[in-house]
């Protein structure tokens, strides 16, 4: 029987979303995108290559939206697997609908996974401890006001910190109006900010801000910048975004090891203590040697030598909660290909 008789009594929507060729057209595109965004990667870094080309829904030329960008095309490809389920084709093949449901599931988890996923770094001297990761992308002004007992610190995310923009919150004495935003500055001597070109890895970026007090006067923020202050008691920064984690990781010793005759690092690695509910363990994390704790990873990415020979560790921190989909998915998939070569060699004719 073929393809089309078993799709005879199926409405006509379900055999145009369901179609095969949408599927094969949908893969060759995300090739060329990946093509095309690998390529514009080395004039506007991987991060705005990522945004432009892969969790874009358009590829815009100017200012009209032409092409289909990464997450469109992704989300045409699930609703072609989703609908090929409800297909008799599928029905009457086990093997091949499990198939299908794996793909769907890689394809769930991978974009779920992307849009959820944090990450960010650590940074230790010997002796420090931490337990908050700092993001890459995403900046906050941090406001600390002194108090009778003790401090409070207000973190106003980037959201508000768009020109014209109003701070009033109830922790803070004073409202505050944003006058300037820069996405990549440095100080200006005598006040304000000059900004820069953004930088191809956006972690090299320096935001500023710069804010209208209820006097009238105005002062800047920068992360490069030193901390201001607001008003009496009240002291401002602009840092990057902090992600509170589950544990406190302690490093104990950073070791690294030069090639023969060279001051270029052949191998760094960080001893650590990670205390957690209580209990403590020792770990070393080393190139290839990442700590996994639930949905976080950190990984050894860098390190920074200080003048007077200190180094300071650097962890990359990744929290991502669907890092098992891949392999869950995978794994049905493998079942369902088996499946299916299996139900076709016990079909009588077929060798």
């Amino acid at each position: 029987m073929s393809v089309a008789s078993l799709w005879d009594d199926e409405p006509r929507w379900l055999r145009i979303v369901a179609d095969p060729r949408i599927f094969a057209i949908a893969c060759a595109w995300l090739f060329i995108l990946t093509v095309a965004g690998t390529w514009a990667q080395r004039d506007v870094g991987l991060y705005l290559a990522q945004e432009r080309y892969f969790t874009a829904w358009f590829l815009w030329f100017g200012q009209t939206p032409l092409l289909p960008g990464g997450r469109l095309t992704l989300s045409i490809t699930g609703l072609n697997l989703l609908a090929v389920l409800f297909t008799r084709r599928s029905a009457r093949s086990p093997g091949l609908f499990i198939l299908h449901a794996g793909t769907l599931a890689l394809l769930a988890g991978c974009m779920l996974g992307g849009a959820l996923r944090q990450e960010g770094s650590l940074a230790l001297a010997e002796g420090e401890s931490g337990d908050e990761m700092r993001s890459w992308r995403h900046h906050e002004l941090a406001i600390l006001v002194d108090g009778p007992e003790h401090d409070r610190l207000v973190r106003v995310g980037e959201g508000l910190l768009h020109q014209g923009g109003t701070i009033a919150q109830a922790e803070l004495p004073l409202t505050l109006t944003v006058v300037d935003h820069q996405a990549n500055c440095r100080p200006r001597l005598g006040g304000g900010l000059d900004p820069l070109l953004p930088e191809k890895e956006v972690e090299r970026n320096a935001p500023g801000v710069v804010l209208r007090l209820p006097d009238g006067s105005q002062v800047a923020v920068c992360e490069n910048g030193p901390v201001v202050e607001l008003a009496p008691g009240v002291r401002a920064g602009v840092r990057r975004m902090g992600t509170a984690m589950p544990f406190t990781t302690e490093l104990v010793h950073f070791t690294r090891e030069n090639h023969p005759g060279t001051g270029m690092a052949r191998r760094f690695s960080s001893e650590v203590l990670v205390h957690e509910a209580g209990s403590s363990r020792r770990v070393i994390i080393s190139m290839n040697r990442p700590l996994r704790i639930g949905p976080w990873t950190l990984y050894q990415s860098s390190y920074i030598e200080a003048p007077d020979g200190s180094m300071t560790s650097v962890l990359s921190v990744v929290r991502d909660r669907f890092s098992l989909s891949p392999y869950v998915a995978s794994s049905i998939m493998l079942l369902g290909l088996l499946l299916h070569i299996v139900l076709r060699m016990r079909r009588p004719g077929v060798a």
